[in-house]
């Protein structure tokens, strides 16, 4: 883990112990352990050197568990990861979770093209451009969201190009999107 001026502590939300677990492992310089959770069941609280892990569901958390609000949420795996039901709650609690001014990184997957099925399928769920703006913009936190990359993941990850074809899959997207807060 790189060290940031003007970072004071990283907060990781996984719904996968296991996830907390191996981070913990790969990183020992950060001396991981397990808190106390008897105040909040839902979440599990592992600390360390300028770290908090939290395991648990993302709908669940509040102001104490987190440490207050964020001023930057690098999102590379939750919003495809949640039924397309969810989205507007998931959004919505994004805006609980940030300071004003802060900024929201989010990384997303477009099933482009190929069947019905392929795009459909998930998780990842396919999340494109068109929706998070449309899941964004015009709230009354929201200042702007801007696409900063787009990248083919059939041109970048050949290797992976005969396992998405075989799920019906013709045009994979990766985007990359910044959010930022008024």
């Amino acid at each position: 883990m790189a060290e940031h001026r003007g970072v004071s502590e990283v907060v990781g939300i996984d719904g996968i112990r296991k996830a907390l677990d191996e981070f913990s492992t790969e990183n020992p310089n950060l001396q991981i352990e397990e808190q106390s959770t008897h105040h909040h069941r839902a979440v599990e609280k592992l600390s360390g050197n300028g770290i908090a892990l939290l395991r648990g569901d993302l709908f669940d958390l509040d102001d104490d568990m987190t440490g207050g609000k964020f001023d930057c949420i690098f999102d590379r795996a939750s919003l495809v990861a949640i039924q397309p039901e969810l989205r507007e709650r998931y959004v919505e609690t994004m805006g609980k979770l940030m300071k004003p001014g802060g900024t929201i990184l989010l990384v997303t997957l477009d099933r482009r093209d190929g069947t019905d099925d392929a795009k459909k399928a998930g998780p990842p769920y396919s999340v494109d451009e068109r929706e998070v703006r449309r899941l964004y913009e015009g709230l009354d936190w929201v200042a702007s969201v801007t696409k900063l990359e787009e990248l083919d993941e059939f041109e970048n990850d050949k290797s992976r190009v005969p396992h998405w074809k075989e799920q019906g899959l013709n045009l994979l997207f990766e985007l990359c999107l910044l959010i930022k807060v008024k």
